[in-house]
């Protein structure tokens, strides 16, 4: 049932390139929602700046592990992930982007 009031938060799966894997890998992210106006001016700050703080503003949590134990969500294990995978929070933004601005339909 559509609500005319969004959840605060939403679910979405992030493909993440590795490198030497030959297919990303998923890791499943809490994104903050924003309102249209809200998102533009994300938008506009993560445009001329782009960087972990500035995206983390969007994240609530997500679903990650570091040698087989959970890794907290943390604005500082944010900025290690996009300091370890260079294409990392490229991908992510893409990902909320498209998540907050086409939503899937089911048929």
């Amino acid at each position: 049932m559509f609500n005319l009031n969004p959840s605060p938060t939403f679910r979405a799966p992030v493909p993440l390139s590795v490198p030497g894997s030959a297919q990303p890998l998923e890791v499943l992210f809490v994104f903050r929602h924003k309102t249209r106006s809200a998102m533009e001016k994300w938008l506009t700050r993560f445009v001329a700046g782009p960087s972990a703080e500035v995206l983390g503003e969007v994240i609530e949590g997500w679903e990650l592990k570091r040698d087989g134990e959970a890794v907290a969500y943390s604005h500082t294990a944010l900025a290690e992930l996009c300091e370890s995978y260079t294409p990392a929070m490229g991908e992510i933004s893409d990902a909320y982007i498209l998540e907050i601005t086409r939503a899937k339909r089911k048929n």
